[in-house]
């Protein structure tokens, strides 16, 4: 389990760590008891940060997330500070996703069983850069 985030690009250096924060504790919340968001926590503690543009791109990324992906555990932030505009979204990705999206990076062939959710998911992160 690793958990991304989406963050606004106009909260640069330390601050994206800390909206990916405020985001992962906006999941812990919004899911008490949840045992993939559990074993996360306990187990996995990965944060992955994206750069997801700004605040209207991560509005459209937000709907785009609860419709065609509603069955991950998806949770968003937004800074009181900034206006309430929305700094980090937090996604809990499963292994299966992630390992795909490695091999969409290196140009591997993606195996033909793969479910069409997960490969949809593998797809959409590997459209965001790594947060700099």
């Amino acid at each position: 389990m690793r958990l991304y985030f989406f963050n606004n690009m106009y909260f640069p250096g330390i601050q994206a760590g800390i909206q990916a924060g405020h985001a992962a504790v906006e999941l812990m919340v919004k899911y008490p008891g949840n045992e993939e968001v559990l074993d996360w926590a306990t187990n996995h503690k990965t944060f992955i940060i994206l750069n997801g543009g700004d605040h209207m791109s991560l509005e459209v990324l937000y709907q785009e997330l609860m419709i065609k992906h509603s069955t991950y555990s998806l949770a968003a932030f937004r800074e009181p500070g900034a206006n309430d505009c929305l700094t980090s979204l937090a996604v809990l990705v499963p292994e299966p996703v992630y390992t795909l999206v490695a091999l969409l990076r290196h140009d591997i062939d993606v195996p033909e069983d793969t479910p069409a959710e997960t490969l949809l998911m593998a797809k959409l992160l590997n459209t965001y850069g790594l947060f700099r």
